[in-house]
């Protein structure tokens, strides 16, 4: 009898794990053909088909992560090898009962001061030792948005020009910066934080691109 309990305690144990293991591999978003819904915070995205989308597993803080296919490199240098920054979007959002103006400040002056902080600076490139050059309003979805731009240096790798005769070439490192933006905006108690970054030399075109992207975002009524 004891032995049919304890069998009867194991697989009721079993019903009651299994939906929460279930639960915890549940995808942040549904991608459906180049729209990506996610019914958690109640939007939706259209994005380029020059750009493909990952989603991550919940309760993720990074909702997608949107990578360049086909993306540009300088071509007018003749080192064979260095390292390259794909243009991406990375795409965040959290709950707060902050204003986007309290969260805001926190987020780039003290982000250890929010719950999250720690992963917000983790994944955003543009959160550590990063230089602030611009502000600007945007909408997305009609719903008012700060963007800041910005742009971080870090050292490339090169094959040293002067040793590119030599049977083995060795590396310099050279200075580069990559730059972009981080949008922020909230909706009702939503918050979203936005980066876009790429290598410098091709924010521009990129710029492009990543504002059409941003012009599919909807919001479920």
């Amino acid at each position: 009898m004891k032995k049919i309990c304890f069998l009867i305690f194991i697989f009721s144990l079993i019903l009651t794990i299994f939906p929460l293991s279930f639960a915890k591999k549940k995808s942040t978003g549904k991608v459906e053909g180049n729209v990506f819904s996610d019914e958690r915070f109640g939007y939706s995205l259209t994005f380029l088909s020059n750009w493909k989308l990952k989603t991550e597993k919940e309760a993720s803080l990074i909702r997608a992560t949107l990578t360049k296919r086909n993306y540009e490199v300088d071509r007018s240098t003749r080192f064979a090898s260095y390292e390259v920054t794909i243009p991406t979007i990375i795409i965040m959002a959290d709950s707060t009962t902050l204003s986007l103006d309290e969260f805001s400040e926190l987020l780039i002056e003290s982000p250890k001061k929010l719950t999250r902080g720690e992963e917000y600076r983790l994944k955003l490139d543009f959160l550590t030792d990063a230089e602030k050059v611009e502000e600007k309003e945007f909408l997305m979805d009609s719903v008012s948005a700060k963007m800041l731009i910005f742009r971080k240096k870090y050292l490339k790798t090169i094959e040293d020009p002067q040793e590119l005769s030599a049977p083995e070439a060795g590396n310099v490192f050279v200075e580069e910066s990559i730059a972009g933006y981080l949008l922020l905006f909230k909706n009702a108690t939503n918050v979203f934080v936005i980066q876009f970054s790429c290598e410098r030399q091709f924010l521009t075109p990129n710029r492009r691109e990543f504002t059409t992207i941003m012009e599919g975002w909807r919001f479920k009524k």
